[in-house]
């Protein structure tokens, strides 16, 4: 999971990405999940290796708040660095953003190449406002993906079950 914490973020839409990485916290077991937020700067909040409860996660997750620019490049590195140093049968990539990022696409590219190339799937989802064309153009370097948009929080679980499962089945 990689969340976007930057000042563009703020308020309700930092929120519902909040309870979206919560969905999936209460979905996965602690070994299947790495978190990192970014803005200016990358936060680690945990590895896949790092076997802290996913109880004490999610109380970090509840206590976000917006702050900084909107870097993602460390971000990415980080993420492929993860999924390299695990074997898993599926691999997603849960980014959530309103993809407004400091860098250009093509500065981003080897990184979603890299992504691709480990076989990892992007699940981008965005909140009330987001940057169309950079999450076609993640979408377009990350093949193996899809773009959800978070409306309503009532179906915010059933909308990241039925994705997740829709991976899983590929």
């Amino acid at each position: 999971v990689l969340l976007d914490i930057s000042g563009s973020m703020s308020g309700e839409d930092l929120a519902n990405c909040s309870i979206a990485v919560l969905v999936l916290v209460l979905r996965v077991r602690s070994e299947e999940v790495a978190i990192a937020l970014f803005e200016s700067n990358t936060h680690v909040m945990k590895t896949f290796e790092d076997p802290q409860s996913l109880d004490h996660v999610a109380d970090q997750v509840l206590e976000l708040q917006a702050q900084g620019g909107t870097c993602v490049d460390a971000a990415l590195t980080w993420a492929a660095d993860q999924f390299d140093s695990v074997a898993a049968p599926l691999s997603v990539l849960f980014l959530l953003s309103d993809f407004c990022f400091f860098e250009r696409n093509e500065e981003l590219d080897p990184h979603l190449e890299r992504l691709a190339a480990l076989k990892v799937q992007l699940l981008a989802a965005s909140h009330s406002y987001a940057e169309k064309k950079v999450i076609a153009h993640f979408l377009e370097r990350m093949p193996r993906g899809d773009h959800v948009h978070i409306t309503d929080l009532n179906t915010l679980p059933e909308l990241i079950n039925a994705t997740l499962n829709e991976f899983a089945d590929r």
